[in-house]
């Protein structure tokens, strides 16, 4: 997963771009199969349908431009829920409980579907935008969850620059349920963490001094 932009770019990073997900499947009959997809968000939908770049880029180095980009995509693109910024979704993807989940740490992940036959990639697809583990997942979901080897459980946590808890980390069994989702107490701000880490009994979490401060 990567971002590949639709319509183009404009002044913002490259990391403002569509996420699409390439794979490689080998296939039972021998042959190898390449395909890519990009992912269907509700902003890629609302471009498709415009037939242009409606989503202003805010990964700038200026102040005043990421702010402009904010409130535009917040008035203009309906991207209040996803604090100004397009749902792009570009950062990753991870399987598991038997799901495909395309990742950025700002937004929900995107359900994806896969199905493969005997010589063929019969669907690759999104098959839902903001997937929410059925109702457990309140917020987003960073980018580079962890798998504890020992469990099979994946781990991991989401940030919220703007409002409180600005971190709930999460912890959801083998087979795709979540069983634990907690708040965590002690940040008085929203910090970009980013990643996290674990270890054979702890889940590390980081406060980090990249903040978000108007």
């Amino acid at each position: 997963n990567g971002p590949n932009s639709k319509f183009g770019v404009g002044k913002e990073h490259y990391f403002d771009g569509d996420g699409m997900i390439h794979g490689i499947t080998f296939l039972e009959s021998g042959g190898v199969c390449y395909y890519n997809r990009w992912i269907e968000t509700k902003g890629l939908a609302m471009e498709n349908e415009a037939g242009r770049k409606l989503f202003r880029g805010i990964l700038v180095n200026n102040g005043l431009e990421m702010l402009s980009g904010v409130l535009h995509n917040i008035l203009f693109n309906d991207a209040l829920s996803t604090n100004g910024t397009k749902d792009t979704t570009n950062t990753a993807v991870v399987c598991h409980g038997g799901r495909i989940l395309a990742l950025m740490e700002a937004q929900k992940p995107a359900l994806m579907e896969l199905k493969v036959t005997r010589d063929s990639v019969h669907v690759f697809r999104t098959k839902a935008k903001d997937f929410n583990f059925n109702g457990e997942l309140g917020g987003n979901m960073c980018a580079h969850p962890k798998v504890d080897p020992h469990t099979g459980d994946m781990i991991f946590f989401s940030y919220n620059m703007t409002s409180e808890p600005h971190m709930v980390y999460t912890e959801v069994d083998r087979v795709g349920e979540v069983r634990h989702t907690m708040a965590v107490d002690g940040l008085s701000r929203g910090v970009m963490s980013h990643d996290m880490a674990i270890t054979s009994t702890r889940a590390v979490l980081f406060d980090l001094p990249v903040e978000f401060s108007v």
